[in-house]
């Protein structure tokens, strides 16, 4: 006799878990405020502030395969820096390291329960590496944003199994999201979303 587990525990949302999605994201933005880097720090985020203005693959502004979605972020939170390359992408990595918490309490919630999710959104918002990399002007806490986001729409269209278009459209598009952030995404949140619809 096999046993399986079930994917998810039916909860019924509450207004506590909108207070908790609002404060881990909230919190895991200001937080990181204080502590933004001073400097573009590295070669590629070097290549990246001179993408916000002159967008050329050929010149590694930025460096292939491009980064399309992050460098149109970047230019939006360039608009409202007043033209601060800098502190638009540094500004953007908080805002994403935010959003991230507030994703990976989703996600635990979905998985495991309130206080699973609970629990991992704590865990990621005091991680040393996305603390470091949410004051950064590199892509990684939008990735790490986009890809929660993605596995929790691929977990959603696996409970959904093949009966809900809707949950496989959200998931194909938010997959879609991330492979635009980063391509190397589509391969790995690909699998995920695969096994979500036909596992």
């Amino acid at each position: 006799m096999q046993y399986h587990q079930p994917l998810h525990l039916p909860l019924t949302w509450r207004p506590a878990d909108t207070g908790a999605l609002l404060f881990f994201t909230l919190a895991g933005f200001l937080s990181r405020l204080p502590f933004l880097s001073p400097l573009i720090d590295s070669h590629d985020a070097a290549n990246y502030a001179f993408a916000l203005t002159s967008y050329d693959v050929g010149l590694h502004q930025p460096q292939p395969p491009g980064y399309p979605l992050y460098i149109l972020l970047g230019k939006v939170a360039l608009l409202l820096t007043g033209g601060d390359a800098r502190l638009a992408l540094v500004g953007l990595s908080a805002a994403m390291s935010g959003l991230a918490a507030g994703a990976t309490y989703l996600l635990g919630r979905a998985l495991g329960g309130r206080a699973a999710g609970l629990f991992a959104a704590l865990l990621l918002s005091t991680s040393p590496y996305v603390w470091a990399q949410g004051t950064a002007p590199l892509p990684y806490a939008a990735d790490l944003f986009f890809s929660l986001l993605a596995g929790w729409a691929c977990h959603r269209a696996a409970l959904a199994h093949r009966d809900d278009v809707k949950a496989a459209l959200l998931a194909g598009a938010a997959l879609g999201v991330a492979a635009l952030l980063r391509q190397q995404n589509a391969a790995i949140l690909g699998a995920l979303l695969l096994h979500a619809l036909w596992g």
